[in-house]
């Protein structure tokens, strides 16, 4: 979708500039988080040959292999600080700056 059109739509919807661009870094910067990390994620799930090459400590396991009942709480607990981050703490940051600058 180009610019023109965006700013058509949030014209006939009533969007300020300011709200359009918060909402679009803000969803671009949530869909980056969690695509780069399930990319990642994949990426070592599969257990690749090419990826384990590179690993630092060969001889040993993965964590989440090698004590895996203690990892799954370590990614819950990693999930939800990130989840309450990224949908909580940003959004209340960005509101708070605008109200400083004056948006």
């Amino acid at each position: 979708m180009s610019w023109p059109i965006l700013l058509e739509w949030s014209k006939q919807r009533g969007l300020s500039k300011w709200s359009l661009s918060f909402f679009s870094s803000y969803i671009v910067s949530v869909l980056c988080a969690v695509l780069f990390n399930l990319g990642y994620f994949i990426l070592y799930a599969l257990q690749l040959p090419w990826i384990e090459n590179y690993k630092i400590m060969k001889d040993e396991k993965w964590p989440w292999v090698e004590r895996a009942e203690g990892w799954k709480a370590t990614l819950l607990a990693s999930l939800l600080r990130f989840s309450f981050n990224v949908l909580v703490l940003s959004p209340v940051c960005f509101y708070i700056l605008s109200i400083a600058y004056g948006h």
